[in-house]
């Protein structure tokens, strides 16, 4: 899972499983909500990622949703990114 975030205290957690079409929203919140989403996600190591645009964008979309398409991009080298970074190729 992965969460973006911006700097209003909004976030949207996003999951990628093999065999599913794209990245879906398994969480989205504001204020306190954002919060709790934030704790929890540091309590996992899961990758906080700040982007206002991308959360704005997928804030309007439901919990259970496929990301949109044209969100694909971005998402895909954030996802690559992470996973860089998990077999040491960022490492410097």
């Amino acid at each position: 899972m992965e969460i973006k975030t911006d700097n209003k205290n909004k976030v949207v957690a996003i999951k990628y499983k093999d065999g599913v079409e794209a990245p879906f929203i398994t969480a989205k919140g504001t204020g306190k909500k954002a919060d709790f989403i934030l704790q929890i996600a540091k309590e996992n190591n899961v990758h906080i990622q700040q982007d206002s645009n991308l959360v704005e964008f997928l804030g309007n979309q439901s919990v259970g949703d496929f990301i949109p398409e044209e969100t694909w991009d971005v998402v895909a080298k954030i996802f690559a990114f992470i996973i860089d970074s998990k077999n040491g190729v960022n490492d410097e």
